[in-house]
């Protein structure tokens, strides 16, 4: 990802979460199924759908170590990204999740 983009600068946490999010999609009739059908798969769906999320934040994490927090500590723009706010971080976290 470029750090000099400005695509994601702009965006906040939901809206980011909006772009991403084809809410027509998750609606349709297509991707629902009958009540036994969801419960057999839904197990295995859950575990896969976590995982994506955990490799994501993972993904994310070191992006954002690597990349993004160095170019704005370089920048002036934060002077130190060590401590993080909980609460911040339980906010993205939720997000991700819903």
């Amino acid at each position: 990802m470029d750090v000099l983009s400005n695509d994601a600068d702009d965006l906040g946490v939901d809206e980011a979460f909006a772009r991403e999010s084809d809410f027509e999609s998750i609606i349709a009739p297509r991707n629902w199924r009958p009540p036994g059908e969801y419960y057999q798969v839904m197990p295995a769906e859950t575990r896969r759908t976590i995982s994506t999320v955990v490799a994501s934040d993972e993904r994310l994490r070191k992006e954002l170590r690597e990349t993004y927090l160095p170019h704005l500590e370089q920048a002036g723009t934060i002077r130190c990204w060590e401590k993080a706010n909980p609460q911040f971080i339980e906010t993205l976290q939720r997000t991700m999740l819903y």
